[in-house]
């Protein structure tokens, strides 16, 4: 079993992984920059954060664990790891696969000059 750990400043985070079940797992950074304008200013907000998820191919659900708040300067670490304890995922909500394919199909018609509407065969 392969895990990944995840490691903010030195300090061990979260440990995450499926198990021994078939299926992806992602680590994605974050940033989101705003801007919220007033009478007599405008000031910038910014947020980091990390989110982890996947999917567990043996039940079809995506998952996702807890996310890290993150802050500039911080040092981020990701190892993948063999035969570790993780923790359970926060969540799980069913990935219905023909979505998912028609979602690609879409993205194929898109890069190729289409409208994104997928056709239906008769």
């Amino acid at each position: 079993m392969s895990s990944i750990r995840i490691l903010v400043n030195g300090k061990h985070q979260h440990t995450i992984s499926l198990e021994e079940q078939p299926g992806v797992l992602s680590c994605i950074l974050n940033f989101m920059s705003r801007s919220t304008v007033t009478t007599d200013r405008t000031e910038r907000e910014e947020e980091f954060h990390m989110s982890f998820g996947g999917i567990d191919n043996s039940t079809n659900d995506y998952v996702d664990w807890p996310r890290l708040e993150i802050s500039i300067g911080d040092r981020i670490e990701l190892e993948v790891i063999k035969d570790s304890i993780s923790i359970p995922p926060a969540s799980r909500r069913p990935y219905e696969r023909e979505d998912h394919n028609k979602d690609c199909s879409n993205k194929q018609q898109l890069e190729q000059g289409g409208d994104g509407e997928a056709e239906e065969a008769d």
